[in-house]
């Protein structure tokens, strides 16, 4: 029975996941960092790991084989993030929206004040700073424009020519920053200039000391992932909580980073998390191959969502077609599926250093991809439908990623990138997107074949790969999901709701129930659900939801994924289109409209997320529809040409009545 089932799959779901959080608490627990006597906070704007070579930053690059290190995001309020603007996100531990290039001159803290206040970031100028003033602790700048680092939103910190005269004044945390490599152009001389700062911060500097050296800003326009190298802690790889992923850290890290090193209260203004460090310590090399992946990865997202966009228009051409019966041509049915495909060969080929062979390699691997996957699902496609396979295909390799915590994800063009830094870990907005939509779509297929119980554990492993704080960390996909399945599960369970009519309901509401509860109760309490959960509480998420739903509303100007959303409604509401789909997808028709609707509003992907919904599904069902119609064979009889068009239009409306009677049995 439905209800049994459900209520087996909810059981075994409470089982597995309570034993799963249990072995990971100790996991998710990051240990505390030592407390240090002082701190120096060296900021270099412009500092990347192509600068940290031997031959031009000797003393850094020493200085990296003995410290923690990291890839440092500094995104901010900015595309780019400015020096101004670096210098702020780091004194506020949240993400600045002023900007400005000249690294010598700091701006009216008051104005900016104002500014950040009323962004959508909602940062406090100088909260570092006047939380360090609180506790009575003493600053000290060294350098043009430190000053503003530790600023308390009112003034800047005292200026000293250099970092033994700050200490002789009685400063604890010294803010040192050198514009050497704040240029476009970072020339040897410039990098010689830079490590000569370094090597002046090492005088004096013991063990019971901490410095940390950071690129916190951009050359201009060049986002890239900076250097972020900690001197006093054990060696190893850093990491922090907002990252979730080592060797990664934030710029907003910093300001909490101070804090506990010194062993104060950490302030709530402060959104960031202390960096710790793990184990492994990545060379110099890996650091630089992390960054060309992010900046390659982000520079492809654009192209290959017009591509998408492309296959989208091609696959409802293929339809509104078909639907006026005009018979395409033969490879038509392969190059849809080998379209449908395409955003999870994207995926797949992050298994490969493509980033290290340039853009044009990357399209070939991706069509190389999508052709083998393409071959192997034609040759299944007389025991299952094109649709089927292909949505099988996204829900095993997004689901498996998102179990491994999203590596397809990371720096991927339709992933997570770290230079905009929403999330370094587990599924982002677009796998989500695919997933769900292809998940309803296996679901439908499978309980329309009699095979419901197997369709209930599809849908229960895919919500926790997906919603799990230790697999796929994403709230908004679960909750999609979940608003989505009801809507699937009505029709389709007539049969058990006309025996059981309360049961079947109740079920699955107590299923989606304890998924929910097991999200939100896992120990891990740093993953983006406990974060938004929390932040709900105190009022702090407020601004996260506003921002969600400015970007949102701006996607249906600015993403190319608005015009493949409005195609797919329109064929939604086309009644000759919308009669070629198999039974299954008609049935899953109303939750996934549902889910791409929903899906727009809650992440700030917008209509990104039902048009890579309509990128996956629509070709797919095109290809589909021409199989399963076949060509009208041509005609040997020169008069006998005139019929094709009926003949294939017949098996049009045979099938539609056919889908009629399944549909409606």
């Amino acid at each position: 029975m439905w209800s049994q089932a459900v209520r087996s799959v909810t059981v075994a779901a409470c089982v597995g996941a309570a034993t799963l959080l249990v072995g990971e608490t100790a996991q998710a627990t990051a240990p505390a960092p030592r407390h240090v006597r002082r701190v120096i906070l060296l900021a270099i704007p412009g500092l990347v790991w192509d600068d940290v070579t031997a031959s031009e930053m000797p003393v850094l690059r020493a200085l990296v084989d003995r410290s923690a290190v990291g890839l440092l995001s500094v995104a901010s309020g900015e595309p780019v993030t400015s020096c101004i603007g670096g210098a702020l996100t780091l004194g506020a531990a949240n993400r600045a929206v002023t900007s400005g290039t000249d690294c010598g001159r700091s701006p009216s803290l008051a104005t900016a004040g104002r500014r950040e206040a009323h962004s959508r970031y909602a940062a406090q100028v100088g909260v570092l700073g006047s939380a360090l003033q609180a506790a009575g602790v003493a600053t000290g700048a060294v350098g043009p424009g430190a000053g503003l680092l530790l600023s308390n939103g009112k003034r800047v910190a005292r200026s000293a020519p250099n970092v033994a005269a700050a200490w002789a004044a009685g400063a604890v945390v010294v803010a040192v920053q050198t514009d050497a490599l704040a240029g476009a152009g970072g020339s040897r001389a410039d990098q010689h200039r830079a490590d000569a700062v370094v090597a002046s911060c090492l005088a004096g500097f013991t063990p019971a000391d901490l410095l940390l050296v950071l690129g916190t800003a951009d050359r201009p326009g060049h986002a890239r992932l900076h250097v972020a190298v900690a001197t006093g802690l054990r060696r190893g790889a850093l990491t922090s909580t907002s990252t979730g992923r080592p060797p990664y850290v934030q710029l907003i890290d910093v300001g909490p980073t101070v804090m506990a090193a010194l062993g104060l209260h950490t302030p709530a203004a402060m959104v960031g998390s202390a960096m710790t460090v793990t184990a492994h310590h990545p060379s110099v090399a890996a650091l630089v191959d992390a960054d060309r992946r992010a900046v390659l990865g982000r520079g492809l997202a654009s192209d290959l969502g017009w591509i998408l966009l492309g296959t989208t228009v091609l696959a409802a051409a293929v339809l509104t077609a078909l639907s006026f019966g005009r018979a395409p041509p033969d490879p038509t049915a392969s190059l849809l599926v080998a379209a449908a495909l395409l955003p999870v060969a994207s995926w797949l080929a992050m298994l490969l250093p493509w980033w290290r062979w340039g853009r044009w390699p990357y399209a070939v691997l991706v069509v190389g991809i999508a052709a083998l996957l393409t071959v192997a699902l034609m040759a299944l496609r007389r025991s299952v439908s094109v649709d089927q396979s292909v949505a099988a295909v996204c829900v095993a390799v997004l689901a498996l990623d998102a179990v491994a915590r999203g590596p397809l994800q990371l720096s991927a063009p339709l992933g997570d990138s770290p230079l905009v830094a929403g999330r370094f870990v587990g599924t982002g907005n677009l796998a989500a997107a695919v997933l769900t939509g292809s998940v309803l779509v296996l679901a439908a297929g499978l309980a329309t074949a009699r095979h419901s119980s197997l369709a209930v554990l599809v849908l229960g492993a895919a919500a926790l790969s997906d919603g799990l704080p230790h697999f796929g960390d994403d709230l908004g996909g679960l909750l999609t999901l979940l608003l989505a399945v009801p809507l699937l599960g009505a029709p389709l369970l007539g049969v058990w709701i006309r025996r059981y009519p309360l049961r079947a309901p109740l079920s699955l509401a107590t299923a989606g129930a304890a998924l929910v509860a097991l999200v939100v109760a896992h120990p891990m309490q740093h993953g983006h659900v406990q974060r938004f959960t929390a932040g709900l509480r105190s009022g702090a998420a407020l601004p996260v939801l506003g921002r969600r739903f400015a970007a949102s509303g701006g996607s249906f100007i600015h993403s190319s994924f608005t015009v493949g959303t409005l195609v797919a409604a329109v064929l939604t509401v086309h009644r000759r289109s919308r009669a070629l789909l198999p039974a299954a997808a008609r049935l899953a028709g109303l939750p996934l409209v549902v889910a791409g609707a929903v899906g727009a509003v809650l992440n700030d992907s917008g209509t990104a997320v039902p048009g890579v919904m309509a990128a996956v599904l629509l070709p797919a069902w095109a290809a589909d529809a021409c199989m399963t119609l076949g060509r009208a064979s041509s005609p040997s009889s020169p008069t006998a040409g005139a019929h094709r068009g009926n003949q294939f239009s017949g098996r049009v409306r045979a099938r539609s009545g056919r889908d009629h009677a399944t549909y409606h049995g």
